[in-house]
């Protein structure tokens, strides 16, 4: 039941307790100052500015396809347990490298035609491969005429940028100074 008064009071309390907005003096501001507030401040000024910075960030992702391009690539393969190999007792016995003499001597209880699976020699435990690919754009037309549009389209975004602010600042001059007259 304690708890109860104290949830119900918790929303009398509270709000004697937040100091919000209480010691901020207002400021007074020319039309001019005001509109220099809008443009700094407003969404379409930074909305501009994002897309200013985007496009520079663009510019440069396209100006790295002509630096040298650096790849490698390492692959390591290890086998626990290898598979056997499977081969009849002549094909096995060519593998031992013995003598042709002593094949009576290779396993002798076992006939010509007989399967034998012995240890694949063919195979290795352990593998590994490692490559470095280096690859650079000398001369490509395509190339250098998307860095003349870039600079095209840098100038693009800035002056969007300067124009958005610009034209939201003279519709909003203009409704200002008639409510100033």
């Amino acid at each position: 039941m304690r708890r109860f008064y104290y949830i119900l009071m918790l929303p009398l309390i509270l709000p004697s307790l937040v100091l919000a907005q209480q010691n901020q003096t207002p400021t007074k501001m020319t039309l001019d100052e005001c509109i220099q507030y809008a443009l700094q401040n407003s969404v379409n000024a930074k909305n501009a500015v994002l897309d200013q910075e985007i496009a520079e960030k663009v510019i440069l992702e396209r100006k790295s396809e002509g630096l040298p391009q650096i790849t490698g690539n390492l692959t390591i393969q290890h086998n626990q347990k290898l598979p056997r190999f499977f081969s009849t007792k002549r094909t096995a016995f060519g593998f031992t490298g013995m003598d042709s003499s002593k094949y009576k001597e290779f396993l002798p209880t076992l006939r010509d035609k007989d399967v034998v699976a012995s240890p694949n020699f063919f195979q290795l435990p352990s593998s590994g491969t490692a490559s470095v690919g280096v690859n650079q754009l000398i001369f490509n037309s395509s190339y250098f005429l998307g860095l003349r549009a870039m600079r095209t389209y840098r100038e693009l975004a800035s002056r969007n940028a300067s124009n958005d602010a610009r034209c939201n600042c003279e519709c909003n001059k203009g409704v200002l100074w008639s409510f100033d007259k």
